[in-house]
């Protein structure tokens, strides 16, 4: 018998599992893109910037709404409209979601919440499942170790732990994050009472370009805006670049 058989009768369980969970992740994908080619006019015009799924486009700067709460939305989208985001020349990214956030009526932001709602509980399952797959994973005994972790890399991009961080940095960040859970959570999940997103599963570009148009008064600017102006103070009493690095990474390890 050649050793390529040998090695494979030798696993034919790994070997099944693997397969399983493939398919399984393709389903699930499946699923979702299909919710999303799914959508009405007002979604499908929001993917033009925020991608196909809704999960954010770094080329248009654009964030990850598909895991946004209903009322955060809808604040924003408000704050476009009053001129409170989007006014600065800066600011082109907020100068474009401005323009489509003022051809919006209520009925419109009111259909949009709704169906991206839709999206945010699809996505919260798949996140689940991914984790679920990660943690029966890790705890099969095999030789092949290396390639599975290969495998769980591949089927959940966003799972982190504090091992694949620099110990230095995640500790910074995480002295550093205290004074933003007062608002954003311990978990980074928000608090509507204090009208805090949710940070997780956010792009990490994405949380340090915000921080960075806070800083610059791109963000933050309009006197009415007071959730906004707490957020600038807050991100003023970052000092360095390396301090948004350390608790951005921190944010994703949540």
């Amino acid at each position: 018998m050649s050793p390529l058989k040998r090695e494979f009768n030798r696993e034919p369980n790994m070997n099944g599992r693997r397969i399983l969970a493939n398919c399984l992740i393709v389903v699930v994908s499946t699923l979702l893109s299909f919710s999303v080619a799914a959508l009405d006019r007002d979604l499908l015009v929001c993917s033009v910037c925020h991608g196909a799924d809704l999960q954010g486009n770094k080329n248009t700067e654009a964030p990850n709404i598909a895991v946004l709460p209903s009322w955060y939305i809808r604040q924003q989208l408000h704050s476009y409209q009053r001129e409170w985001r989007g006014a600065k020349v800066k600011d082109k990214s907020g100068q474009e979601m401005r323009t489509i956030a003022l051809s919006l009526t209520d009925e419109h932001i009111q259909n949009i919440v709704e169906k991206i709602a839709h999206l945010n509980d699809a996505m919260n399952k798949k996140t689940l499942y991914e984790k679920t797959i990660h943690k029966e994973i890790s705890h099969k005994e095999t030789s092949h170790k290396e390639a599975i972790d290969e495998e769980v890399k591949s089927l959940a991009t966003n799972i982190k732990s504090f091992n694949e961080m620099p110990t230095d940095l995640l500790s910074q960040g995480k002295k550093l994050y205290q004074q933003c859970s007062a608002c954003h959570g311990s978990d980074g999940l928000g608090r509507e009472v204090v009208k805090a997103p949710p940070l997780v599963h956010q792009p990490m570009w994405y949380l340090k370009k915000q921080l960075n148009n806070y800083q610059a008064g791109i963000r933050g600017y309009h006197e009415q805006d007071s959730s906004g102006q707490q957020m600038t103070s807050i991100a003023q009493g970052i000092r360095s670049q390396d301090d948004i690095d350390a608790v951005v990474t921190f944010i994703k390890t949540l």
